[in-house]
């Protein structure tokens, strides 16, 4: 994503993604995923807030809140405000496993996974250190709505202002 150059905001955001399934018999598969994002502004105009990276939740890093981990700030009445940061990471593993009791049925599916991730602000340095994980569970049924995913999983190391969220639930698919 870039903006042309001349507008109000001079910006470009690069974000390469890689999902791989390898099938390790016919019912069980294992997904290595990843996203790698960066975002930086040109021109001498600042990189617009609105235009952040966001990590925590169903779709980058289960077990944490829905865009609350990372860079924060308080606000006036004391509470956090998730602010992004200009670079992310994620890393995600998972097993799918097919629904006891129920063979050949691929509408339901569980899962085993364990997830790592962070984002950094413009005056942050990436370290390994300061990813998050959690490893959890989760069962997918593929409905005619579209997909539901309901998932239990534990943060292991959060930050003194991350907020978890042992069960999350989210239905449909994110672009």
């Amino acid at each position: 994503e870039i903006s042309a150059p001349g507008l109000d905001i001079q910006m470009y955001k690069i974000i390469l993604q890689e999902n791989w399934f390898k099938e390790i018999n016919q019912s069980m598969t294992l997904m290595l995923g990843g996203q790698l994002g960066y975002g930086d502004s040109y021109g001498g105009k600042e990189f617009p807030f609105y235009k952040n990276f966001y990590v925590g939740g169903v779709s980058t890093v289960r077990g944490y809140a829905q865009g609350a981990i990372g860079p924060h700030s308080k606000a006036t009445d004391g509470s956090i405000m998730f602010v992004g940061g200009n670079k992310e990471i994620i890393g995600n593993a998972e097993l799918l496993l097919p629904m006891p009791f129920m063979r050949n049925n691929k509408q339901f599916r569980l899962s085993a996974f364990i997830d790592a991730g962070n984002v950094f602000s413009s005056d942050q340095s990436f370290s390994l250190s300061d990813l998050r994980y959690s490893v959890g569970m989760g069962v997918v049924w593929v409905s005619p709505f579209g997909p539901l995913k309901l998932v239990y999983a534990k943060p292991f190391n959060e930050g003194t202002n991350d907020k978890t969220e042992s069960i999350q639930f989210q239905m449909g698919q994110q672009f």
